[in-house]
Formats: C-alpha cells, sequence, structure tokens
C-alpha cells in the first residue's frame, strides 16, 4: 500500500498512531509531521519567523505566524510571510510582508546649453 493511501486510511478511521513523546503529554497524531510541529509546544523553539523588515516575532506553530501575518497585511495569502527551519509552506508567489517594489530612479536631467548656444541666444534679443 502506498504512503498516502496508508495516511489517508489512517486520517478516515480516525488512527492517530504517533503520540508525542514529551512526558506527560498525551496527544496523538495521524502522521509524523503533525507531531513535529506539535512538539515545538514543549520547547523554546520558534521555528516560524516573520520575514517583515523591523519585525522580530516567531512562533511554534505556522497558524500562529499566519493570524500575526494580518497585523502587516490587509487580505494575507493563506501561507505566506514567514519562513521556517522546516519545510517551506511559503507561497513563492506571494509579496505580502515583504518590501515593496523599488520605483524606477528619475530620469537624468536634460544637457546644459553650452556657453556658444546660449550666446546665440542672447543675440537674437
Amino acid at each position: 500500500m502506498n504512503l498516502h493511501r496508508n495516511i489517508r486510511r489512517r486520517f478516515q478511521k480516525g488512527e492517530k498512531p504517533f503520540k508525542c513523546e514529551f512526558e506527560g503529554c498525551e496527544r496523538r497524531f495521524a502522521n509524523s509531521s503533525d507531531r513535529k510541529k506539535h512538539s515545538h509546544v514543549h520547547t523554546s523553539d520558534k521555528p516560524y519567523n516573520c520575514k517583515v523588515r523591523g519585525c522580530d516575532k516567531s512562533y511554534t506553530h505556522p497558524s500562529s505566524l499566519r493570524k500575526h501575518m494580518k497585523v502587516h497585511c490587509k487580505s494575507p495569502p493563506p501561507s505566506s510571510g514567514y519562513e521556517s527551519s522546516t519545510p517551506s509552506l511559503v507561497s513563492p508567489s506571494s509579496d505580502c510582508g515583504r518590501d515593496p517594489p523599488q520605483a524606477p530612479p528619475p530620469p537624468p536631467p536634460p544637457p546644459a546649453a553650452s556657453s556658444t548656444q546660449a550666446a546665440a541666444n542672447l543675440s537674437e534679443c
């Protein structure tokens, strides 16, 4: 049986074979990745970091960071604006929380009139 089918079967049956490994915690999970995300609540590890310049917030769970991103964005995409030491969930097409694009530089000023041209203009007066 392939891995995805096995995970789907566990989910549908409500099976949760992955028990939290911290003493005293009875939480169980259908897959090991959810158990790993949960483990951060028992440590000081906060791998989900806000990428907005000047903001140093970090969180134990990606959903907490998504909630925080509402502070920076009018309508945040479902999973953007953060980086983690765990596999990335950041949408590469999202620009929420990033610096705005730089405006192009202004055009150069027109060249100054030469002194002979300026003298010719004065003689016409």
